[in-house]
């Protein structure tokens, strides 16, 4: 099953602020990866945040992206 990769607004209003070349490995390669294969390439999150996966990546994995699924979407 292949998961879609929707984006928060304030995510949305993030992505302004990056390079664009990391731009583009978001778009290209780090997006699609989570949406194939979600809860084996993040990491879940503890405590308050359980329920969330993070997901680490671009130079010295300086960025993360933090996702939940929805499998019922």
């Amino acid at each position: 099953m292949t998961y879609e990769v929707i984006l928060s607004a304030a995510a949305d209003r993030d992505q302004n602020d990056l390079p664009a070349s990391l731009l583009s490995s978001l778009r290209t390669t780090h997006f699609p990866r989570i949406g194939a294969n979600p809860r084996d390439l993040g990491r879940p999150k503890k405590g308050r945040l359980a329920g969330i996966f993070g997901y680490d990546f671009g130079p010295r994995r300086g960025y993360r992206i933090l996702y939940e699924v929805l499998d019922a979407k």
